[in-house]
């Protein structure tokens, strides 16, 4: 399959074409109200094209993220019917799509994939939580920063560790006391150290927005520039 490919990273926005070898990851039943749903998760890595139609080829793929899409199902007689699908998303690093993803249950009868993705630049590394939900017929794609690391010197010992940014946080629990705009809210809690401010099991709660998937509370140290 030939689609545009993200560049990763934050010091670049451009897409260019890549071919991409497509695989199911997941394809997992579930019952709902409105009866079974298929869930389908596919990854896909860059593995062909060529220099002079414009295209990524396998060799240039480092700097480029994999591809991810969605299904979901619903019965149609003895076959399947799409009843939401994003087929074509980005996710994964050096040109390979992120494999082993989960469901879980984001919703009274919806639920998500996901997955962690995450990427090293020049002594930076990030990581985010990758969550898929079904949005009408679409797919919404949140992306939830849990973790940085930046050493701005070689070493990162403890005799300089205030130039280091090393924090992370974990997803604690899905609140199924309650809905908002359709969705569980998520609980995490936040530890280490960003911007020469140390936190310790500091709690944060992300809130679903309709049509536009969880949303990052403004005070959320993981990801902000300051």
């Amino acid at each position: 399959m030939v689609v545009d490919s993200s560049f990763y990273g934050v010091f670049s926005a451009e897409d260019s074409k890549a071919g991409h070898c497509v695989e199911i990851d997941r394809q997992i039943m579930v019952e709902t109200h409105k009866g079974k749903r298929l869930y389908v998760l596919v990854t896909g890595d860059i593995k062909f094209g060529e220099h002079e139609e414009g295209l990524i080829d396998s060799n240039d793929a480092l700097s480029h993220q994999g591809l991810v899409g969605m299904f979901v199902l619903k019965p149609n007689g003895n076959n399947w019917k799409i009843e939401s699908a994003s087929p074509i998303m980005s996710a994964g690093a050096q040109g390979m799509g992120l494999h082993d993803w989960k469901l879980m249950r984001l919703a009274p009868n919806t639920w998500g994939f996901i997955n962690e993705d995450g990427y090293e630049y020049l002594g930076y590394v990030e990581t985010s939580l990758i969550i898929l939900t079904p949005n009408g017929q679409k797919i919404i794609k949140s992306s939830i920063n849990n973790s940085d690391f930046s050493a701005y010197t070689d070493l990162c010992s403890d005799e300089v560790k205030r130039v280091c940014d090393d924090i992370k946080a974990k997803l604690q629990h899905i609140d199924t006391s309650k809905v908002v705009d359709g969705f569980y809210p998520l609980h995490f809690t936040v530890n280490g150290r960003k911007n020469n401010k140390t936190y310790k099991n500091a709690n944060y709660t992300f809130y679903y927005k309709k049509g536009q998937g969880y949303q990052i509370p403004d005070n959320y140290p993981i990801g902000l520039e300051n």
